[in-house]
């Protein structure tokens, strides 16, 4: 008997329908796993990404809640500094309305609303 003849010896019995069916069965079951692992790992990474996200959230409220007094006193000390700022300015505007504000020389007022002016704009 030859090599072939005793290859096609031991496969002659099988039934190579059920074989593949069989085959085809377990590669479908694999690859279902396979979904559902993937599945499951981008669901867990999901759930991990919220959660960095929520604690960030309330990391970024706290600061937020701390922060909000603070800026609020800066802006009500800028607006007060804008509103001294400004007056002064309508009063130097009103010191050169004078007959002699088109000569080089400064009239008292003009001098100290100019100073004034000055000393209000620095920080």
């Amino acid at each position: 008997m030859s090599l072939q003849s005793k290859a096609l010896g031991y496969f002659s019995g099988v039934n190579w329908y059920i074989l593949a069916a069989k085959v085809a069965v377990i590669l479908g079951m694999l690859l279902a796993v396979h979904v559902y692992d993937v599945t499951k790992c981008k669901v867990d990474n999901a759930h991990a990404e919220t959660k960095a996200a929520q604690i960030k959230y309330v990391d970024v409220v706290r600061e937020v809640q701390v922060r909000v007094p603070v800026i609020q006193t800066i802006e009500k000390e800028t607006m007060a500094k804008n509103q001294n700022i400004k007056e002064h300015g309508d009063r130097l505007d009103e010191a050169n309305k004078s007959p002699a504000a088109g000569t080089c020389t400064l009239s008292a007022d003009q001098l100290r609303e100019f100073q004034e002016l000055a000393k209000a704009t620095q920080h």
